[in-house]
Order: C-alpha cells, then structure tokens, then sequence
C-alpha cells in the first residue's frame, strides 16, 4: 500500500473515532513515518514592484573632468594704434633675378626710376624749355665755360648745343634782354679752327655769324650764342656768359 493511501485510511479512521467519542489506537510504526516529497509545484506569477525606496545619501564630489574649449568668439572692435616702433635694421639684398622676363622687368623699372630722377631735376630750374626730347633749363647761372660745365653736368646734364635751328631757337627763347650771350658746348681747345663738341665728336649743326670764328686775339677757343644776332660766335672760355644746360631723359 501506498504512502498516500495509509495517509487516507489514517484520515477516515480518525474521523469515524471521533464520531464515536473514542481515539483509535494509533500503531508504533507504519502509518505515522513521513511520506515522501511531492513535485515541486508550479512557479507563481512575479508579484507588482514594490514602491522606490527613499533616496541615498549624497555621494563624494568626484574628480575635474578634462577642458573641453568652446568655440571662438565674434572679432571685437579693433583698439587704437599703438607708438610707431624704431626702424628696423636694413635687411640682406634679395636674389639676383636670372630669368629674362625679370631681367626685363627690372631693366624697365631702373630706366623709367632714371628718368624720372632727371625730370625732377629739370623741373627744379626756373625756366624750363622743352623741344623734341631735350630740356634747356637754366636758373639764369653767369660763370666760366668750365664752370658752366661742371654746374650742368653736376646737375645731370649738359651745357646745351643746338643740332637743328628748332634747337637753336629754343636756347634763343631762355636768354633774357639782360645776358647778351649763353655758352654753347663747343671748343677749338685741341686744334684751333676746328671746333668740336666736348665729348670730341664733330659738329652736326652750327649757325655761325658772319666773319666767325675768327679767334679774336688769339685766345677765343669757346662758343657762345648772340640773344640778338641769334647766331654764334668764339669767345674766350674765362668770359662770364650765361650757363644753359640741356638734359635728355
């Protein structure tokens, strides 16, 4: 017989007994001893969760994290100029320019610079003559051929010497009523009678007076021309006459 059908028999006996007003006598062994576990029976259902508890504690204050930088900000109002600093030091020249179109470029740049230098030296005297390419330029200077020399090649250019009558009238038009003769740049310094330019390249033009030159006393080796004859004549180099220059661009 089975543990389940003693526990049965046990349960009906106990009840008629209890019937009657008398208790069975209950056996030392057999009916009483445990019965074996059943099956496990199945799970239940998971219950509602609960209410959340109260809240923790505060915790410790952790560690500085890492800067992150933020983006830049707008351009502000430009501020006032400071001191102008001290002149810097005068840097190494640069590379010499070896391809043609450098080379051509400068060139152009060094004769348009040269060029203007020497028209800033015309306009500097009082009276200023332009005809074809030249300038005739004088300040109204009085002084020796040699003089007249060095004042018009110290200025960048030269005593004037007409090569066509257009030239010549232009040296005319900057003699005043009051300087009767101005040097023109020709000498017979080298051989008498045969008068050349400074440089010792022989005349293309001359516009000699009549009976000219003639070499008065013997010692006119230098050229003037006449305000009122408007031609040449010789006279000696240490007269005063006035000094002309002409300076070519």
């Amino acid at each position: 017989m089975t543990a389940m059908a003693l526990s049965t028999l046990y349960l009906t006996v106990l009840l008629l007994s209890l019937g009657s007003g008398a208790l069975p006598d209950v056996p030392s062994s057999g009916w009483c001893s445990p019965g074996h576990n059943g099956p496990p029976g199945r799970d239940g259902r998971d219950g509602k969760d609960g209410r959340n508890g109260d809240a923790g504690l505060k915790g410790d204050r952790g560690e500085p994290g890492e800067p992150v930088p933020g983006p830049p900000g707008k351009v502000g109002p430009a501020g006032p100029s400071g001191l102008k600093g001290e002149k810097g030091e005068v840097g190494q020249p640069g590379p010499v320019a070896t391809d043609p179109l450098t080379k051509s470029l400068l060139a152009d740049v060094h004769r348009i610079t040269s060029r203007l230098s020497v028209l800033e030296k015309a306009v500097s005297f009082r009276v200023v003559r332009k005809v074809g390419e030249k300038y005739y330029v004088t300040d109204g200077f009085v002084d020796t051929f040699d003089a007249g020399l060095k004042f018009c090649r110290d200025a960048g250019g030269d005593i004037v010497l007409p090569k066509s009558e257009e030239e010549n009238q232009a040296v005319l038009e900057i003699l005043t009523p009051r300087v009767l003769y101005g040097w023109i740049r020709a000498t017979d310094r080298k051989t008498e009678g045969i008068f050349l330019d400074t440089d010792d390249s022989p005349l293309t033009f001359t516009k000699w007076k009549p009976g000219e030159p003639n070499d008065a006393d013997g010692n006119e080796d230098c050229v003037v021309i006449y305000s009122s004859h408007k031609m040449w004549n010789d006279l000696g180099c240490d007269s005063k006459c006035l000094v002309a220059c002409e300076i070519i661009p």
